[in-house]
């Protein structure tokens, strides 16, 4: 199992302006933030499914910039469903992004976004030529990070203020307990703060 990443910047326009992790907009049909593969061997007359599981943890802040308070969301969850939406059954593709306008801010004009979110992908498998019932089970697991800073300099104008290219991705391990969650990822809320992150 292994990844490969692609800048972080701002892309978009309008409502889906956003500080992103890849750049689906870009000329060519895009470029994907990070790309997971997996190959898998099995025995001889052995039958079986892979799949992708993301866990995806979100910790970002947003300033608003008239009373120079903070939101800022933390949380773990499900990322999108499983298998995991965006995948096949050797890729899994991922450009996770925070809107610099998103509509749950109740129009409030933001000016800073602060990402430090996290991740663990799994390789999921499950035999298919067994006669009883059968379970997913996690072969591999992939922990990855991205950061990114943003900041309005002028109205509407955004800019980058971090490395384009802060990631951390290590290497793949071998997994042996099954991925846990509670709830969706997307279901976290952000919290106000009177104070910086």
């Amino acid at each position: 199992m292994r990844a490969s990443t692609h800048s972080i910047g701002i892309s978009g326009t309008g409502d889906s302006l956003a500080l992103r992790s890849g750049n689906p907009w870009a000329p060519g049909g895009g470029e994907t933030g990070i790309e997971f593969t997996c190959t898998v061997t099995l025995p001889q007359g052995f039958q079986g499914q892979t799949k992708f599981l993301q866990i995806y943890s979100d910790d970002y802040c947003m300033r608003t910039q008239a009373l120079q308070t903070w939101w800022h969301w933390l949380g773990t969850g499900l990322d999108g469903a499983f298998p995991y939406p965006p995948a096949g059954d050797l890729k899994a593709p991922d450009s996770p992004g925070k809107l610099l306008a998103p509509k749950y801010t109740k129009n409030t004009q933001m000016d800073t976004v602060v990402v430090n979110d996290s991740a663990d992908m799994y390789f999921m498998f499950r035999p298919t030529d067994q006669a009883a019932n059968t379970f997913w089970v996690p072969l591999k697991k992939m922990h990855w990070s991205w950061r990114g800073n943003a900041n309005k300099v002028e109205r509407p104008d955004w800019v980058l203020t971090s490395d384009p290219d802060d990631y951390t991705v290590n290497d793949a391990v071998e997994q042996i307990e099954e991925p846990f969650w509670q709830r969706l990822e997307e279901n976290i809320e952000g919290n106000l703060e009177l104070h910086g992150p």
